[in-house]
C-alpha cells in the first residue's frame, strides 16, 4: 500500500506521448468515439464505443454533467502603436469588465484596440477597445471594454482550443467544442468528457430510467497547465467557481440514500461534487469556488464512477483520475490506449471507470 505521507514526485504522472495520437478534430459523430472501460476493482480493460454506455448502465446510476458553456474568449487585438496582441478573457466581472490574459506587457490605462482581419488593412479595423484598469500578475489584467463583454466575444471572439490541438480555429468548433447541454456561459475550456454525448443518446438514457442531473463548474485556464514543481504536493491549484442548486443537491442526495450510484461526467464534475459534500457524502447546495487537489490517498465521498478523456502528462487531471481508478490501473489503461488506436485529449476518446463489484 502506498505511503500517503511520503512526498510524491511529479514524474510519477509522466508518460511518453506520441503527438500523432492527439486528436486535432472531433469524430464526425460525437458518440462514435472509442470508450475504454477500466474496472477499478481489478484493472480489467474492455473496448467499447461511447454509445454503448446505454447498455452498460442501469437505473441504479445517476449521471451528473457540467452544463457550463465555453466562452469565445480569444479576441484578436492590437496595441495603439499597431503591434499585434490577443485578449484571452478568463472571467466576466460585469457587463463591461473582465479579467483577461494579454500577450505582451501593458500598463494601467493602456488602450488595447480590438482588431479584425489583417492588421495592415485599415478598412477592417474595429471601433471597439479595452482599457487596462489594473495588472494582476502573470500576464493577467483587469480590463474595461467599450462595449459589453458578451457582445465583444460574440462579434470578434474565437473558441479557446487548447494549444496542443495546434491548428486554426474552425467554424465547426463553435458547436463541437460545446457540450449539447451547455447553458451557463463562463468556461475558458470545455468540460471535454461531456463532448461525447448527443441529444439522442441522452434521450435513450432517460428512457432507460437513468437520471441525468446538471451542476455547473466554470473551467479555468489552469486546466491547461502541467505541474511544474518537482513534488506533486508543492503544486498550487487554480480556483474555479461552481454552482449546485438546492433542487439538484436534493435529487442527488435522495438517489444516494436509496443505494444509487453517481457517475460523474468529467473531472470538473468530480471536483465540484467532492468539494461540496460533507464527510458523510451529503451534497451541500451552494455557489462557491474550489481549489481542491484530488490525488492518491484521497477518499472519495460521493462519486462512484466517472467518464473522462485521456489527459496530459504531469497534469492535475491525470493525478485525479489515478486517485479514482487506481494508479496502476490507469497507467495500464493509458499504455493500452496508446497501443490500440485511441485518440487523446480534448477531441479524443474516453474512459469509463467503475468497479464491477459495486
Amino acid at each position: 500500500m502506498k505511503d500517503i505521507n511520503k512526498k510524491v514526485l511529479t514524474s510519477r504522472y509522466d508518460y511518453d506521448l506520441d503527438k500523432n495520437i492527439i486528436a486535432k478534430y472531433p469524430m464526425d459523430r460525437r458518440d462514435n468515439s472509442k470508450l475504454l472501460y477500466v474496472d477499478r476493482s481489478n484493472g480489467d480493460l474492455v473496448d467499447y464505443i461511447f454509445s454503448d454506455i446505454v447498455d452498460m448502465l442501469d437505473s441504479s446510476y445517476m449521471i451528473v454533467v457540467n452544463n457550463s458553456k465555453v466562452m469565445k474568449s480569444r479576441v484578436p487585438a492590437r496595441r495603439v502603436t499597431g503591434g499585434k496582441t490577443e485578449i484571452f478573457i478568463t472571467d466576466i466581472l460585469n457587463d463591461n469588465e473582465a479579467y483577461a490574459l494579454l500577450k505582451g506587457k501593458f500598463k494601467v490605462d493602456d488602450k488595447v484596440e480590438i482588431s479584425v482581419g489583417d492588421l495592415s488593412s485599415s478598412d477592417l479595423q474595429s471601433d471597439d477597445f479595452a482599457v487596462v484598469k489594473s495588472s494582476l500578475g502573470e500576464g493577467r489584467h483587469h480590463l474595461e471594454f467599450s462595449n459589453t463583454v458578451s457582445s465583444i466575444m460574440d462579434k470578434y471572439g474565437k473558441m479557446p482550443l487548447p494549444p496542443y490541438i495546434d491548428r486554426d480555429v474552425d467554424i465547426s468548433d463553435d458547436n463541437r467544442y460545446q457540450t449539447v447541454y451547455s447553458k451557463h456561459l463562463g468556461s475558458s475550456a470545455a468540460p471535454t468528457a461531456g463532448l461525447h454525448f448527443t441529444s439522442d443518446l441522452i434521450d435513450r438514457l432517460l428512457c432507460k430510467g437513468i437520471v441525468v442531473e446538471e451542476i455547473t463548474l466554470n473551467v479555468g485556464i489552469g486546466t491547461f497547465r502541467d505541474i511544474k514543481s518537482e513534488y506533486i504536493d508543492d503544486h498550487v491549484m487554480h480556483r474555479e467557481s461552481y454552482s449546485i442548486s438546492v433542487e439538484s443537491a436534493n435529487r442527488i442526495n435522495a438517489h444516494k440514500r436509496t443505494g444509487g450510484k453517481v457517475l460523474a461526467v468529467g473531472t470538473t464534475v468530480v471536483r465540484t461534487l467532492e468539494s461540496s459534500c460533507d464527510d458523510n457524502g451529503e451534497l451541500i447546495p451552494r455557489d462557491s469556488s474550489s481549489d481542491i487537489f484530488i490525488k492518491e490517498g484521497y477518499q472519495f465521498k460521493i462519486v462512484d464512477a466517472m467518464i473522462t478523456n485521456f489527459h496530459l502528462p504531469k497534469s492535475t487531471l491525470l493525478a485525479l483520475v489515478s486517485a479514482f481508478g487506481g494508479y496502476n490501473n490507469i497507467m495500464k489503461g493509458y499504455k493500452y490506449a496508446m497501443n490500440n488506436g485511441y485518440r487523446f485529449f480534448s477531441y479524443g476518446d474516453a474512459m469509463l471507470i467503475y468497479s464491477s463489484d459495486l
